[in-house]
């Protein structure tokens, strides 16, 4: 059985899925900041690098799925995020409330976004076929594996796998800890060797676009296994042994979409740069003349014509619109002449960015 869903149809549930989970987050931080207690409890201090980076999660899935050009594998990663961001404040919320969110729940939402991960990296940037996995993994048992997991009925199997291994061991809870830390292992060496693969078999400019998101999956993949396995052999790791690896977690994957984002076409970094550039200029300009002229000026006509500071300040704000809106488009126009310019001069760069 295929999974028959188009790019547009890909694009509205990944606009569900945030708007879900952006909805969940909002009912958490109500509770998390109305609750002293649990704010400053010790089990929840190490989960403050999640809570700061989870939510961001989501909102790198709604760019990519608003700015990124229509690929499959693209959209499928911009879901998985919005999912694994949503299967973290789950998690918080189950324990601040476990009648809130049941365990069953948890355990969909889990095995849910972990295929979501695997399938997304098999197809991005380019779908990979059981020739490529022959290619690149010469060890027969892995490439039989990998190969198998190229099936389109896995995208039934691995939830049924994950759910049904996580929801067993909730019959006897000493095996949960040791059966979700082994599904999350199998899960990020799936998706990272899917990647690697794909990066192994692309172009040069399809591995710049996934170069960054392969050092963020291997490295949180690094990091999560060393703390899945201190966790399976301390049954009490300290708060702060915690805290290292959440934030190491937090950062590396952070980190990684910022600059994926960046480098992977999502926008035109042209753009980006000298509306950076300008607005940020004129921006500081505006700041300090405005400042500069409301502490020496501004009270004193104040006193002089009788008016009040609200109104000759609205005046000075609009007499501020008019001046400078002319020169934030003169400086952008220059900027654009200059850049046109350079490139008119080293037209090779040009043709080698083109070939690229």
């Amino acid at each position: 059985m295929k999974l028959t869903i188009n790019n547009k149809q890909l694009r509205i549930v990944n606009f569900l899925s945030v708007a879900v989970t952006f909805i969940l987050w909002i009912i958490f931080f109500r509770v998390f900041f109305g609750d002293e207690s649990l704010r400053l409890s010790d089990r929840m201090k190490p989960s403050y690098p999640v809570l700061i980076s989870s939510p961001l999660l989501a909102v790198f899935a709604l760019l990519i799925s608003i700015k990124t050009r229509p690929q499959k594998g693209t959209l499928l990663y911009a879901l998985f995020l919005s999912l694994v961001s949503e299967d973290f404040v789950l998690q918080h919320l189950h324990n601040v409330n476990n009648s809130w969110v049941p365990l069953w729940v948890l355990m969909v939402s889990f095995a849910v976004a972990g295929t979501v991960f695997i399938k997304s990296l098999q197809i991005f940037p380019r779908a990979l076929t059981p020739d490529d996995i022959r290619l690149v993994f010469k060890w027969k048992i892995l490439a039989a594996y990998m190969k198998w997991s190229l099936k389109n009925y896995t995208w039934f199997v691995y939830p049924l796998i994950i759910f049904g291994a996580g929801f067993l061991s909730t019959l006897y809870k000493p095996l949960l800890g040791f059966t979700i830390a082994f599904l999350n292992i199998g899960i990020l060496i799936t998706g990272s060797l899917s990647l690697f693969a794909n990066y192994r078999i692309s172009t040069t400019s399809e591995r710049n676009k996934i170069l960054w998101l392969l050092w963020g999956v291997l490295t949180y993949s690094f990091v999560a296994i060393i703390a899945f396995t201190t966790q399976l052999f301390n049954n009490e790791t300290s708060p702060v042994i915690r805290l290292i690896f959440t934030s190491l977690a937090a950062t590396s994957l952070i980190l990684s979409m910022v600059m994926s984002l960046f480098f992977s076409d999502t926008f035109d970094t042209g753009i980006l740069i000298r509306r950076t550039i300008v607005d940020g200029s004129v921006f500081t300009v505006i700041i300090i003349l405005y400042n500069t002229i409301e502490h020496y000026f501004l009270h004193w006509l104040s006193e002089v014509l009788h008016l009040s500071d609200v109104l000759i300040s609205s005046f000075l704000s609009g007499i501020f619109v008019m001046v400078f809106s002319p020169v934030h488009h003169r400086f952008m126009h220059f900027l654009e002449r200059k850049i046109k310019k350079g490139a008119e001069h080293h037209p090779h760069d040009a043709v080698k960015a083109g070939l690229e």
